[in-house]
């Protein structure tokens, strides 16, 4: 599913940002008032939002968002290392799971202003997602495809029962 690349919307998190703002981004989100040509941006309220309403998803308490199936993580807050430097969680960068090194390279090479990897991620096949840099749809099946790599096969049959990916609008 190929996702827009038109003008994003940029949600503010300063305190000077007027609340009329914060509220229509969050209305444009949410289709009501809708701009055309103007796309909102992913932010972990959607990680969150989208991976809760996946069946047998536990959230795992963390300075970010850590989410896991069956035992297992599926996608996480980027835990960013400096050297000489406390680690950072990054809420505006999701770890993926991608279930191997081929699909991480496509990602990596097929959508580069979304995508990255670190040299300590090498080996893993994780990868790091610019929330910024898609929308809802496209996260909503990022983080579905994640999780069904994780999934034991009787949870992941819940959804494969469904019509429609949880936390999305049918369509």
């Amino acid at each position: 599913m190929p996702y827009a690349t038109s003008t994003r919307s940029r949600r503010s998190t300063t305190p000077e940002a007027p609340a009329f703002c914060r509220t229509r981004l969050l209305a444009c989100f949410r289709g009501i008032g809708h701009d055309p040509g103007v796309i909102p941006m992913a932010d972990d309220d959607d990680v969150r939002r989208l991976a809760l309403a996946l069946p047998g998803v536990e959230e795992i308490d963390s300075e970010g968002f850590d989410f896991r199936v069956g035992g297992q993580g599926f996608v996480w807050s980027y835990p960013e290392r400096t050297p000489g430097r406390p680690r950072v969680i990054r809420t505006d960068v999701a770890v993926l799971f991608v279930g191997d090194e081929a699909e991480k390279q496509a990602l990596l090479l097929g959508e580069p202003e979304a995508f990255f990897t670190t040299p300590s991620y090498d080996g893993w096949p994780l990868v790091m997602l610019r929330l910024a840099q898609v929308d809802a749809g496209r996260l909503a099946e990022l983080v579905t495809d994640a999780w069904r790599m994780r999934a034991p096969a009787d949870i992941s049959s819940e959804l494969d029962a469904s019509a429609t990916i949880p936390g999305t609008a049918p369509g």
